[in-house]
């Protein structure tokens, strides 16, 4: 997955700049050993879940059962795989795997 853009925001060119460095300066931690003068805001770009190849994905699924299912264990006459061997199958990492589950393409 690319990054994500992000827009970097000087907080010196808000209208409640000095909101924050007194409310920053309240904090021990940042009172003596950090200049509050450059603090800068961070926001990234949403990013809408693409699932890329997932026809290529389940064709592998398809290929690794045809040919080794006899190989899958099987607990009361079901058969039961793990993500991480379904990842395999499917041939992409696993992360990716979750990332589809939840969002919810595998239900």
């Amino acid at each position: 997955m690319p990054r994500r853009k992000k827009q970097i925001i000087k907080a010196k060119e808000l209208r409640i700049f000095q909101d924050l460095v007194s409310e920053l300066s309240e904090n021990p931690e940042l009172a003596e050993d950090y200049d509050l003068e450059s603090i800068e805001i961070t926001i990234k770009k949403k990013i809408a879940p693409i699932i890329k190849d997932v026809d290529k994905a389940i064709k592998n699924l398809q290929h690794y059962y045809a040919a080794n299912k006899q190989f899958i264990e099987t607990v009361n006459g079901k058969q039961i795989i793990f993500k991480s061997d379904l990842a395999k199958m499917m041939k992409v990492s696993r992360p990716t795997l979750d990332r589809w589950i939840k969002n919810e393409r595998f239900r």
